[in-house]
């Protein structure tokens, strides 16, 4: 991916946890009601998790990339579901995300091994006769 865009999309992510944290701090002063900091930050990383998704398929769609970055969408997006859920919901949710992390991550390093036919290039001194 393009590294300008990552930066881009860090420093945004940097500056709506900046804003996020001085809108709670204003409310806590103000004695309103605010919100959990945690959740609502949580919420835009899921939304940004997304978006590198989308962006990553613009650079390469092979279906390992592709699989590897939808599953680490969907436990992010199942850690944010742990995070408000009721008592031992949220810890089978946090195991679980974290479980299909760990399988993932096993099956995209051991799928990397073994290419499909269709990404394996033979350069002219490989070929056997």
């Amino acid at each position: 991916m393009d590294l300008h865009l990552k930066f881009c999309l860090s420093l945004s992510l940097a500056g709506a946890a900046g804003l996020q944290l001085f809108y709670m701090a204003y409310l806590w002063m103000s004695g309103q009601r605010h919100l959990n900091f945690v959740e609502v930050f949580y919420t835009i990383l899921v939304f940004s998790d997304i978006l590198l998704v989308l962006i990553s398929l613009r650079y390469n769609s092979t279906y390992r990339i592709v699989f590897r970055n939808s599953g680490f969408a969907v436990a992010t997006v199942m850690l944010r579901l742990a995070l408000t859920a009721p008592l031992f919901v949220n810890v089978g949710l946090g195991v679980t995300a974290i479980s299909m992390s760990i399988g993932l991550t096993f099956v995209y390093n051991n799928f990397r091994l073994y290419p499909p036919h269709s990404e394996v290039t033979n350069s002219i001194g490989d070929e056997t006769n």
